[in-house]
């Protein structure tokens, strides 16, 4: 995590202080995905996908017992706010598919929670990738929060 005293996202520290993250070259397969939560915690990661068959993708370490939650959203600090049609993916370290999302959030974006998803109600400890797609329209600008607790 982080804390540099403000409540404002966009600076590498989010609103509720877990790191930021912002996409990179490389992350278009999960083989180089950047691993953006080595050891558990929360992240918010910005990213486009452009042109519209692109794809992102974000590892990250699932620790013992940990609740799990993936979110697409539009605004920092308003998990309500969407804009553009986001799919999510969940897979395990070795490509398998977990579960996946289209419009379970705001709007057309994604959500992934234990409540709506049994498939990550007990993940097991370990590596896994988020991937992120657009739905098709066009460029899609967005946040991913990663919480892993």
């Amino acid at each position: 995590g982080c804390d540099d005293g403000n409540t404002m996202s966009g600076d590498g520290c989010s609103a509720t202080c877990g790191t930021e993250a912002f996409e990179g070259v490389g992350n278009d397969r999960r083989q180089t995905a950047p691993i953006v939560l080595p050891t558990g915690g929360r992240a918010t990661v910005r990213g486009t996908i452009s042109p519209s068959n692109d794809v992102d993708y974000f590892g990250f370490e699932v620790p013992v017992g940990a609740e799990v939650i993936l979110q697409t959203y539009g605004a920092a600090g308003n998990l309500n706010s969407c804009f553009g049609d986001t799919m999510i993916t969940l897979e395990n370290n070795f490509g398998s598919v977990v579960v996946d999302d289209d419009n379970d959030g705001s709007g057309q974006c994604s959500l992934l929670n234990r409540t709506r998803d049994f498939q990550i109600r007990t993940l097991p400890p370990g590596r896994y990738f988020v991937k992120v797609e657009g739905g098709g329209i066009g460029i899609v600008s967005y946040l991913l929060d990663i919480v892993a607790l």
